[in-house]
């Protein structure tokens, strides 16, 4: 029992001295045309071309988790301009 209340204090201190992570913003500019790049980028003619923009879209999602609007962006206009 008393092993038991030590982990949870330890675990406690542990969680509460981790600094916080960045917070998904739901309404940032880059969420929706990058849901609708993940939707079109299948419709690429060449298989280059689509490993290419699903590694952008790969980069994309992990900027906008990081809280990376800007590059989120930049990320998503380099896709809808491989679609063209």
């Amino acid at each position: 029992m008393t092993r038991a209340a030590l982990l949870l204090c330890t675990l406690a201190a542990v969680l509460a001295a981790t600094p916080a992570r960045a917070v998904e913003s739901w309404n940032s500019q880059c969420l929706a045309p990058l849901r609708q790049a993940k939707e079109d980028w299948t419709r690429l003619a060449t298989p280059q071309a689509r490993d290419a923009a699903a590694r952008e879209i790969r980069l994309a999602e992990q900027s906008y988790r990081r809280g990376k609007d800007a590059d989120c962006k930049a990320r998503v206009e380099r896709i809808q301009a491989m679609m063209r």
